[in-house]
This record gives C-alpha cells, structure tokens and sequence, in this order.
C-alpha cells in the first residue's frame, strides 16, 4: 500500500479505484465498504486522504485505530479479517485498513459439553452431532479423518498473512476463511527476499507442470524425508497431487 500511495503522490496523483477508498476522516458510513470488501473481495481503506486525493493526514492516529477497530468488532458479525498499517507520507500520517475477502462457515450448536476452545483449535477431536450421518458420510469418503479439520485448516494457511477465524457462540460455531491466492500473500518480509520453501514449489511446478521429489531436494535443500513431508502438506492442502507410482511418481499442480 505505501507504494500505491508515494506512486500517487510523485504522479500527482491520488484517485480512487473499485479495490480503495479514500476517508478524510473517521465516519460510520465506511463500515458498509468494510462488509462490501469482505463479501466481494479484498480492499483498502485510506484514512487521512480526502475523496479528491488530497493527503491531509491523521492528527491522533492511535485514536483512529481504536475507533476503527471498536465499529468493526462492535458492528459487523461475523468479524471481518482485517488489518491496520500506519504510514508516515511528506510528515503526515495516514491509516490503511486492509480488508480481505472471506468465506464463512456456519455449524449450528454450540461447543459439545465438556469441548472447551483450546480442545476444539489445538486438539484431535471428534464429536459427531449426527453419529449414523457421519459413519455414512466417512464411508462414501466425503469425510478423510475424523478430528483432523481444524488442524488441516490452519496448516493450510500456515504460509499465510491472513489466518482464519473461529468465532465461537452458544448457538453455533463460525469458521472464517480468508481468500487467498497461493503466491501472493504469502508471508514475506518487507523486501520480499524471503521465500518460503512451499512457495519455490509451487513456482517450481507452476513452470515445470511436473516434478519430482529430487527436484524439490534440489531446490530447497532438503533431505528426503523433509521433502517427502512438504509434498504431503501440499497435497492435504489440496495445492497439488501425486501421479504414477514407484519411480514414475511425480507432482502436478491442482488448478483453481
């Protein structure tokens, strides 16, 4: 966002696209571009910028913050995934809130008695609602594992800025899934030079449409094993599959 913003302001220019919004100032009305953003796809919401691209800046921009964050817990249910960065442009603050694109799932019912929350996110457990439904549903392999879900979800977002959500009621739970594209969010550091090994895979195979596990040896540095576990977290993630077998076994990318 700080390179939209400097870009903006060398060109002379600072307007508004379908994806940011510009805020002089905190006003309700920015919680419906909030939802909208949430519902249809990422944005940014610029705070300290006027709708004619004027940069006027924040005068107490912690204060902002907290105001912000209060509407949007307070007001929007499910809680959006969101993020607040603070920039510093010709010595005058402005505030992006970045909202992304989420899918949310709803389980009606609360936790199971005697379920706690760390049980819930950090445990393998299982407790069927339905016990003949999901035997039925575990034998037609609509279900992998029992008790494996919550901990799959999270690893599948492990290289990830944003992270799902649980948010937790007596009358259901909610899993809150943020949409993301593999390769663009991934969790590098500011100048980019860290990549992560899942990612130099999956560039790997985006490019080679095949590999094998030598080549991913090759690439990372990794020894057999290491490299046999990070194939089969790709795959649980439903990133790529395994084709043929014994020493024809190779990797191919799932398309979206």
């Amino acid at each position: 966002m700080e390179l939209i913003v400097k870009r903006g302001l060398i060109m002379g220019e600072l307007k508004e696209k379908k994806t940011i919004e510009f805020k002089q100032e905190f006003t309700p009305s920015f919680l419906k571009t909030v939802s909208a953003f949430a519902n249809y796809g990422d944005g940014e919401i610029i705070f300290g910028i006027s709708d004619d691209g004027e940069l006027v800046g924040i005068k107490n921009i912690d204060q902002l913050k907290l105001a912000i964050e209060n509407a949007i817990n307070d007001t929007i249910e499910p809680r959006p995934i969101y993020t607040l960065k603070e920039t510093i442009m010709d010595n005058k603050e402005v505030l992006t809130l970045n909202v992304y694109e989420q899918l949310i799932i709803h389980s009606q019912g609360g936790l199971p008695d005697g379920v706690t929350k760390d049980d819930y996110l950090n445990k393998n457990i299982s407790i069927p609602r339905n016990s003949i439904l999901a035997d039925v549903f575990h034998r037609l392999k609509l279900i992998e594992r029992f008790g494996t879900g919550v901990r799959r979800i999270r690893q599948a977002y492990s290289e990830f800025k944003e992270k799902p959500l649980f948010d937790f009621s007596e009358q259901s739970i909610s899993v809150i899934l943020p949409c993301v594209k593999y390769g663009d969010t991934l969790n590098l550091d500011i100048e980019g030079a860290h990549i992560s090994d899942d990612e130099k895979v999956m560039k790997l195979i985006r490019s080679e449409k095949l590999i094998t596990r030598k080549a991913v040896q090759e690439i990372t540095g990794l020894g057999e094993t290491q490299s046999k576990a990070l194939l089969n977290r790709l795959i649980d993630s439903g990133f790529i599959r395994r084709v043929g077998k014994g020493r024809m076994t190779a990797y191919e990318r799932i398309e979206a």
